[in-house]
């Protein structure tokens, strides 16, 4: 057996336990929903599958808040992208709550969080969200690249 057969069977061997990973196996933890409702999502381009991979993730027992906030961000991420800013902004209040006494680190993403509010039509709640997250600038200070967001308000 020469080198190239030896990568062949092991590219193979990857890609059978990925399709068994992604598909096969029934997801079990938090970790393995994530990876699901990525793969459909961002390898497969399907959302609403994505989504609800995410909403079976919430009934998991073992989650704590900071999962399932994440959880709740990520679908609200979807909801935005499909332009379903309402439902979006309803997944972001969810999740907030659970974690608005949490330390946790800047995402990117939290500008569309802001947006979602706004075009939404609730620009009160856009700004309490918006100085909730500046305010964790003390820990870490990336929040502060949401600065950028205020000529929208």
């Amino acid at each position: 057996m020469d080198v190239h057969q030896l990568l062949g069977i092991l590219g193979f061997s990857l890609v059978l336990w990925w399709m068994y990973k992604g598909f096969l196996k029934q997801p079990t933890s938090y970790n393995d929903y994530i990876d699901r409702a990525t793969l459909y999502d961002a390898v497969l381009l399907n959302k609403n599958k994505a989504k609800d991979i995410l909403k079976d993730a919430l009934t998991l027992q073992s989650l704590s808040n900071i999962e399932k906030a994440s959880i709740n961000l990520e679908i609200g991420f979807i909801e935005f992208k499909q332009m379903e800013y309402e439902s979006a902004v309803t997944y972001f209040d969810t999740a907030f709550e659970l974690i608005s006494q949490e330390k946790f680190l800047y995402n990117k993403k939290y500008i569309d969080v802001i947006k979602a509010y706004i075009y939404a039509h609730q620009k009160e709640k856009a700004i309490e969200i918006y100085n909730n997250l500046i305010a964790r600038q003390s820990y870490d200070r990336r929040f502060g690249k949401l600065k950028k967001l205020e000529s929208w308000f």
